[in-house]
């Protein structure tokens, strides 16, 4: 009932967030027109008294080209900016292109104050894809320079103390003034999403936005603590890798708000204010992929071959980061590499995961494919305006989902992993527990078997030898052929009796043999074709495997007058198969089992170790099979 109820709310929560994060930008995106018709005077803007706030992507006319004469009258400079620079008719943002093709962009508009009261206002843009910004001023029949910021601009030294471009902006009522805006960029996409508000709504939404940015750093930050001291705590790798993915992502988020602007970066090094998040963007790329494996490894056909792809991803993404590492005088080569790499490598990235998910899904992981649907239908979201006339721009701006819905929703299914692994742990150390108690009740059946066969066999035997002496026939033919049968029987015994639990299965099974081999006509051979990964169950279910190894050897020398055997350790997979055959006159397996301690015990062995053992017994030699499942087949069948 409990689980039912928590599957419900998950699907519930699902729900939700597919209609608030998927859904509503889907519908927004189809019904809302990216772009307009450019229309010549649409970068003159009036403002009346009502006004409080505007996007000015649309009112404004821009360019790469473009080289004013800063001293000429304002006359002309309306002129020249009206000639040379075009309209922009797309809302989302200002785009000029690949930094490796447009370093230096313009943008130009004019602002009328149509009240009758002067206006403060606040001309602000995000400050990444820009990497410096000038602003002109022009009233009456001058062109004034604002001032000049850049990422690295100390708080203290801008005109308002917060992570964005803003100038201020002064108009007397019924004036007419021009601006004029020169942003760079040196690395990356070239692009600016231009704002006017008046001055105290600037500043209540640039304070709000910085409050918001701080907690959504500290929350991220605090669950890549706990995940990284939980990992640790309990060593469950999963969670230990989605620390270090955290890790990345909080840098990432950072450098995007631009709290890692002010780093004291080495010149010798491409890596800057610049460069920065492109850096981390490539870093990320395949940071969440060891987390990734770690969950679905027991899902995927081809483990080998997936691990060689991301391999191979990770190795591009990775010289794309150590390219940064050449002086930035040799950036310029570069940069048009990294930025056309980035498209290829989203593409990519997108495939595998895509692959992931689905395989996953189909194996009965479901979430990853929610996850990942949430997280990359808004990225491809810009991609549906390819179908839009004059609007490809749109196409290199990426909608940042909120940083902490993704995170929260991650870290809860992360944690959730681990919840469920340490329930499958308690409920596996239940089990252990109960077949190492069932396990030492057959032990001590094996050591009661032993000691009648010590009394009933070895005592006998001896008992027998030393009546033919006590005669004193004269002949010890017959008393030394019985000691030696007793000696013999002594070995198989005291073989027995060896409780080597703390060697793995494959040493004590290869020491086993080499024991027997030592006194017994039979050839034994040991081949192990699991590359030692049958070592890998648990030390309870290896010793009931040794066990019964043990005793099928055991009776091959014993009775089945067979002259040679094999043990061989096979691995498909999700199963284990240990086989033991020999070419020995068979048995009757239907009269022996029902009397047969022996075999009652093996059979009960491997049951408890959670396999089966066949016995195929014929005339000419005897087959004894036993499959056991792996340790991954167990975790899949828990996912």
């Amino acid at each position: 009932m409990r689980e039912a109820t928590r599957q419900s709310i998950n699907v519930i929560l699902g729900v939700g967030v597919f209609i608030l994060l998927i859904a509503r930008p889907i519908y927004n995106r189809l019904t809302t027109p990216t772009y307009a018709d450019p229309d010549p005077d649409s970068s003159r803007v009036g403002l009346d008294g009502s006004f409080d706030s505007m996007s000015l992507n649309q009112n404004v006319r821009f360019g790469t080209s473009y080289t004013p004469d800063l001293s000429s009258p304002l006359s002309e400079i309306r002129q020249s900016a009206r000639q040379n620079l075009r309209p922009h008719a797309t809302p989302n943002a200002v785009f000029y292109g690949s930094s490796a093709h447009a370093p230096v962009g313009w943008a130009y508009t004019e602002l009328v104050n149509t009240s009758n009261a002067a206006r403060d206002l606040v001309l602000s843009f995000p400050h990444y894809r820009c990497d410096r910004a000038t602003l002109y001023v022009g009233t009456a029949d001058r062109l004034d320079k604002v001032g000049t910021m850049e990422n690295r601009t100390r708080l203290t030294n801008r005109f308002f103390p917060y992570l964005a471009y803003a100038f201020p902006v002064h108009l007397n009522p019924g004036d007419t003034t021009l601006l004029l805006l020169r942003t760079e960029r040196h690395a990356g996409v070239h692009e600016i999403d231009l704002r006017l508000s008046e001055r105290t709504t600037y500043v209540e939404s640039a304070f709000a936005g910085t409050v918001s940015t701080l907690l959504q750093l500290l929350f991220c930050g605090i669950l890549t603590l706990v995940a990284l001291v939980v990992g640790g705590i309990f060593r469950y790798k999963a969670m230990s890798y989605y620390g270090g993915f955290m890790v990345v992502f909080c840098l990432v988020l950072a450098a995007h708000y631009g709290y890692l602007n002010f780093l004291p970066y080495s010149p010798a090094t491409s890596i800057n204010d610049a460069t920065i998040t492109i850096v981390l963007i490539f870093a990320i790329n395949f940071a969440g992929y060891p987390f990734i494996y770690e969950v679905v490894k027991s899902t995927l056909p081809n483990r080998a071959l997936y691990r060689r792809v991301i391999y191979v991803f990770a190795a591009i993404n990775i010289a794309l980061i150590l390219l940064h590492l050449l002086p930035f005088r040799y950036y310029d080569a570069v940069n048009l590499l990294v930025h056309r790499s980035k498209m290829p490598l989203s593409l990519t990235n997108l495939v595998i995961q895509a692959y992931t998910s689905v395989v996953a899904y189909r194996r009965g992981i479901r979430w990853l494919l929610w996850i990942n649907l949430l997280i990359y239908i808004p990225v491809l979201l810009p991609l549906l305006s390819l179908f839009q006339p004059l609007s490809w721009q749109a196409v290199f701006r990426q909608e940042l989902i909120d940083p902490v819905v993704v995170t929260l929703i991650v870290s809860y299914i992360a944690f959730d992993q681990l919840r469920q692994e340490l329930v499958l742990k308690r409920s596996m150390q239940g089990k252990m527990r109960e077949l190492k108690a069932q396990t030492d009740q057959l032990r001590r059946q094996e050591i009661e078997r032993i000691g009648r066969d010590l009394h009933d066999q070895i005592g006998n035997t001896l008992a027998a030898a030393l009546g033919y002496l006590g005669h004193g026939s004269g002949s010890l033919q017959k008393p030394t052929e019985l000691i030696t049968s007793a000696i013999g029987e002594l070995r198989f015994l005291s073989h027995n009796l060896v409780k080597d639990n703390d060697r793995p299965l494959t040493d004590k099974v290869e020491t086993l043999v080499s024991r027997f081999n030592d006194f017994s006509a039979i050839r034994l051979v040991f081949q192990d074709y699991t590359k030692k990964r049958i070592d890998e169950l648990h030390p309870a279910r290896q010793q009931n495997v040794y066990s019964i190894i043990q005793e099928l050897l055991t009776n091959i020398v014993r009775h089945s007058r067979a002259t040679q055997a094999h043990v061989q350790f096979f691995f498909d997979g999700s199963t284990f198969d240990v086989c033991v055959e020999d070419d020995g006159v068979g048995f009757d397996y239907a009269a022996v089992s029902e009397k047969g301690i022996g075999i009652q015990n093996m059979i009960e062995r491997a049951r408890l170790s959670g396999g089966t053992l066949v016995f195929d017994s014929t005339p000419t030699g005897t087959t004894v099979l036993l499959q056991i499942k792996s340790p991954d087949a167990h975790s899949h069948h828990h996912h």
